[in-house]
């Protein structure tokens, strides 16, 4: 068994590395599918996101009257969360129909489809670096101070793109099968932008159960993303984390590959 997970690790690899030229070409030509052959082009990239950040701006700060959070003002700590939270939906939504939609592709079995879903997470990624501008931007003129620690977004986006990467590799392939997954994946990742504090704090909770909270992996990015802009904290500061998120992330993608190679074969009868 341990045999087959690394040597679908290493299939994928070998796969993403003489594609890459491949899934840059076919991300650009997704990104500009999507937003620039409307009228009103990548407005559309950034008005559903920015209605999000209002609504949820309106509700904490205006309603409830939510002041601070660690000395930062709430907006300003609300809208560095939502960034890679937007970039994780984003990526899981799209790559989950990934096989589906490029079907033509995967009826020629002799191209070996395994990175359809990094077109996706890497179409998703060229709208992040617009929203990771903006949370600069946003955070600047909030009078908070740039640092050099602002570099390990690029560290955390590659994190959040691993993780990513290897869950889509699980549900694209299920989903070929199963066209209830889509549905669910929306469902679940409803759930787990609740169960992440993406929009409350950590701290609010006991700290007896902040450990629970804590073994999901979207926190280590949710919170890094905020380390990085507005605390100046280095990742390498919390080892035990950074451990365990590395440790979750290998074995998705080791499950993922696994799982994707086990039903390539049989995607051509079921499309």
């Amino acid at each position: 068994m341990r045999l087959v997970i690394v040597s679908s690790l290493a299939r994928a690899a070998r796969c993403i590395c003489q594609n890459r030229k491949r899934i840059a070409g076919m991300a650009y030509q997704d990104f500009r599918k999507k937003y620039l052959g409307s009228y009103a082009g990548l407005v559309w990239a950034f008005a559903q996101p920015l209605c999000t950040v209002f609504v949820y701006w309106f509700v904490f700060s205006v309603g409830l009257k939510t002041g601070q959070v660690n000395g930062v003002d709430f907006f300003v700590w609300m809208i560095c969360g939502l960034t890679p939270w937007f970039f994780i939906n984003e990526s899981l939504g799209a790559s989950t129909v990934v096989v589906r939609e490029y079907s033509f592709l995967v009826k020629n079995m002799s191209v070996d489809f395994i990175f359809l879903p990094l077109v996706k997470v890497a179409s998703a990624t060229i709208t992040h670096i617009f929203f990771v501008l903006l949370t600069c931007f946003v955070a600047k003129y909030n009078g908070i101070d740039m640092s050099i620690s602002m570099i390990q977004v690029v560290y955390y986006t590659l994190c959040t793109q691993l993780l990513c990467i290897g869950l889509s590799w699980v549900t694209s392939s299920v989903n070929v099968f199963v066209n209830d997954v889509e549905h669910a994946v929306g469902v679940i990742l409803q759930f787990l932008f609740w169960m992440t504090p993406v929009v409350w704090p950590v701290q609010s909770l006991p700290s007896a159960y902040q450990w629970v909270v804590k073994l999901n992996p979207f926190y280590y990015i949710v919170s890094g993303y905020r380390d990085a802009i507005l605390f100046g904290q280095w990742f390498w500061a919390r080892p035990v984390e950074t451990a365990y998120f590395w440790g979750v992330t290998l074995c998705v993608l080791a499950i993922g590959a696994t799982v994707f190679s086990k039903l390539r074969p049989h995607f051509a009868d079921v499309l």
